[in-house]
């Protein structure tokens, strides 16, 4: 199994990654998913030299399954659902309405945040190289894009460390590529793949940001 000592170390490792690959980065910005993405974005742009812009994305969860994301909530309001957790467990309109009343204040919280950090009319007419700490589910990274298409993002290229292999093959059409480290036949957490995956706080977000 792959491990990373920790988010830097895999921003490191993406950043050599991205460079490998015939990507022209002309009119290209790096977008972090807040708040553990941000950290491994921030690797990224400083490592190719593009610009950093954060992205406030919030999972919509159930109640009793925190790491299960039914959907995620994304700027310009955006609701994304996944359409196989509905399914599974067999959720109905008033079931999600009370998740989305649930997960609208944290979110409209996180996006006050980084309000003046999130300048999202910046990535109309480029390329986006969207960036996270790992992907388990999809719900989140699929919220963005719709999220950066919406801003009028030319084209979105989905980068990290570690993602599923079955929301791998989910994805594909979603993105213009997929650039990552490890394809995980099953991921069940993405701290399990990070030796230190430690909780980021909202004022490491701001640090970092500022040091942009």
């Amino acid at each position: 199994m792959t491990m990373f000592q920790d988010r830097a170390e895999a921003g490191f490792l993406l950043a050599e990654q991205l460079t490998q690959k015939n990507i022209s980065f002309t009119k290209t910005v790096v977008v972090g998913i807040s708040r553990g993405g941000v950290v491994v974005a921030s690797i990224v742009s400083s490592i190719i030299g593009l610009p950093l812009i954060p992205i406030a994305i919030k999972k919509i969860s159930l109640e009793d399954q925190d790491e299960l994301a039914v959907g995620a909530i994304a700027p310009g309001d955006i609701v994304y659902w996944d359409p196989k957790v509905v399914m599974d467990f067999e959720l109905e309109k008033s079931d999600l309405a009370l998740l989305l009343k649930r997960t609208e204040g944290e979110y409209k919280k996180k996006a006050a945040l980084l309000r003046k950090y999130m300048k999202l009319t910046t990535v109309r007419g480029r390329t986006v190289i969207l960036v996270d700490d790992g992907v388990a589910t999809g719900a989140t990274v699929k919220a963005a894009a719709l999220s950066l298409t919406k801003h009028g993002a030319k084209q979105i290229i989905l980068a990290v460390p570690i993602i599923s292999e079955a929301v791998y093959t989910e994805l594909l059409p979603a993105f213009k590529d997929i650039v990552t480290l490890s394809i995980a036949e099953e991921l069940n957490s993405v701290g399990e793949f990070y030796e230190s995956f430690e909780q980021i706080a909202d004022e490491d977000v701001e640090r970092i940001l500022k040091e942009k």
